[in-house]
């Protein structure tokens, strides 16, 4: 029987976009269409969008996993193309994965959206839509409660999140039923077609829908959407306490915690606090990466210090006051600007200057420094700290010395003058290129 939904389901889409999932008109969406019925019915429904008050910029994107055999991804090629005609949108492809790649579900989920933030970005789509429904959010459900998973777990599929700096997933059907969305179809004569793949039993997911065939599926999307909201006001609360605090430092691909804010948290609140701190490294872009069982081990970590190896290349370092959340893998960005002011000795208050907290910036003799240039720290780089007692040192066994983890140092940005390091940037100014009363012209490095 047609429910309440099938009529509305094109204002409870737009309604949907506009709130929770914050998009605007003429938004670039890359839809997510794999050829089956509920990315087909995604595509109609957005496209529809556009006479209902939102008119949004979309592109079809489909991804061929390279699982499923050259004839079955053949006709899901076929099916979209015939789609994108009939919408009137543009199409884009990408895939199968090279040969010898990694096989499975997981591993074709990675490769998806790592192909899906790719096409996003070649043609300047913000968001990428995607056609989970509240029976997978149903699944998914079951799935974490059969594995033992704990809040954050069993709240399900978030309706947006995101996959990549400037990118967010969005999924606006997450309340609509999956019979509900073929019933649209149906009735508008919009073909799609079946994932054979479905029906076998042997995968996790499929044996979980044929029990949910048996139960209430739209009873279990629900419980999942109030424990996302549960989730959610944590998440807020956490953020503004503890991880207000955090701070990221992209050049070292590291996330530094005061170690006494983490240890005031208790189980589950821990663990949320290590994910808004995984937020700065995306983290979970390839999925889930800190899970219950480390709980145990990172409140043993938190209180006696040490190292603990995570998933996705991460690793949790404690030490003295402070816990660091890195990557084994030096990230690749590139290095800030540096602004250089010059002004006279005679206008810049030294006494004033040194009452201020300077991280990023910092004063010295412009005549001294002379040519300059900011880079990252080098072997053999030597300076001699300001107010250490005149004695020249590596800069290395210098930060060493200061407790600064090896990780951390190979992100350390130094200003280079043409007498040498002038600045190890945040931390200390070489002696030789201080302010002082003989000081002409005084150089501010920002």
């Amino acid at each position: 029987m047609p429910t309440a939904l099938d009529s509305t389901l094109p204002e409870h889409v737009v309604e949907a976009c506009r709130g929770a999932l914050g998009l605007r008109p003429r938004d670039g969406v890359l839809v997510a269409v794999s050829a089956g019925a509920d990315s087909t019915a995604l595509a109609c429904l957005l496209a529809e969008a556009g006479s209902r008050g939102l008119p949004l910029r979309l592109v079809l994107g489909h991804v061929d996993h390279g699982w499923r055999g050259a004839e079955e991804a053949r006709a899901d090629r076929e099916h979209v193309e015939a789609l994108a005609r009939q919408l009137d949108l543009p199409l884009v492809f990408a895939g199968p994965p090279p040969e010898g790649a990694a096989a499975g579900e997981d591993a074709a989920r990675r490769f998806r959206y790592r192909a899906l933030a790719a096409m996003a970005a070649e043609h300047r789509c913000k968001h990428v839509a995607t056609g989970h429904h509240a029976g997978d959010q149903a699944e998914t459900f079951l799935l974490r409660l059969l594995r033992g998973a704990g809040l954050v777990g069993l709240a399900g599929i978030p309706a947006r999140r995101p996959l990549h700096p400037g990118l967010i997933v969005v999924r606006p059907l997450l309340d609509a039923e999956p019979e509900a969305l073929r019933r649209w179809l149906r009735a508008r004569g919009v073909p799609w077609r079946e994932d054979v793949t479905n029906a076998d039993l042997s995968r996790d997911r499929a044996a979980v829908r044929a029990r949910l065939e048996k139960t209430h599926a739209r009873s279990l999307a629900a419980f999942a959407t109030r424990l996302r909201r549960r989730l959610e006001r944590r998440v807020a609360r956490i953020r503004a306490n503890a991880a207000s605090s955090f701070r990221h430092h992209a050049l070292a691909g590291a996330v530094t915690m005061p170690r006494a804010d983490l240890l005031d948290l208790e189980g589950e609140d821990l663990a949320l606090a290590l994910r808004l701190a995984g937020e700065h490294l995306e983290a979970d872009r390839d999925g889930p990466w800190f899970v219950r069982r480390h709980v145990a081990r990172l409140r043993e970590l938190l209180q006696h210090g040490g190292e603990l190896d995570l998933p996705r290349g991460l690793f949790l370092h404690v030490a003295g006051s402070t816990a660091w959340l890195a990557s084994r893998q030096q990230p690749d960005v590139s290095l800030p600007e540096l602004r250089v002011r010059i002004v006279d000795r005679a206008a810049f208050d030294l006494e004033a200057w040194r009452t201020q907290v300077h991280g990023r910036r910092a004063a010295v003799d412009a005549d001294r420094l002379g040519h300059t240039a900011l880079r990252r720290l080098e072997r053999g780089d030597r300076f001699t700290p300001l107010g250490g007692g005149g004695r020249e040192t590596t800069v290395k066994a210098w930060l060493s010395k200061a407790g600064v983890p090896a990780f951390v140092r190979r992100g350390q940005l130094v200003v280079v003058g043409e007498r040498g390091v002038a600045w190890v940037v945040g931390r200390r100014l070489d002696a030789g290129h201080a302010v002082t009363d003989e000081t002409k012209r005084v150089a501010i490095l920002t």
